[in-house]
């Protein structure tokens, strides 16, 4: 269900990254001290995808469906807050590389 309160045109698709979490010996540290650019993938959950959206000429070329996980560019796209808080990601679907299994 798309709480973010805002809906994609053509071929944009609102995803949500996972937080970045890494481990230094045993202690984890909180999302937020991680840098991004030291994850070398990227990966979030599909919240709505526009109608155009993983198509060519009107011809869907792959099946991404809300809810799904997927693995995406490393800088795509542009962050936005959601009307519920949440950061999310707005971009092309050229930017996701696939389906993955967990986060």
């Amino acid at each position: 269900m798309n709480t973010s309160g805002i809906t994609p045109f053509r071929y944009l698709v609102v995803v949500r990254l996972k937080e970045a979490t890494k481990k230094k010996g045993l202690i984890e540290l909180p999302p937020g001290m991680v840098e991004q650019d030291q994850l070398r993938e990227t990966r979030g959950e599909v919240i709505e995808s526009g109608e155009l959206a993983f198509t060519n000429n009107g011809v869907a070329y792959t099946e991404v469906s809300p809810g799904d996980l997927v693995s995406t560019r490393q800088y795509a796209g542009s962050k936005f807050e959601g009307d519920d808080g949440i950061i999310y990601t707005l971009m092309n679907d050229t930017d996701i590389f696939g389906k993955v299994e967990k986060l």
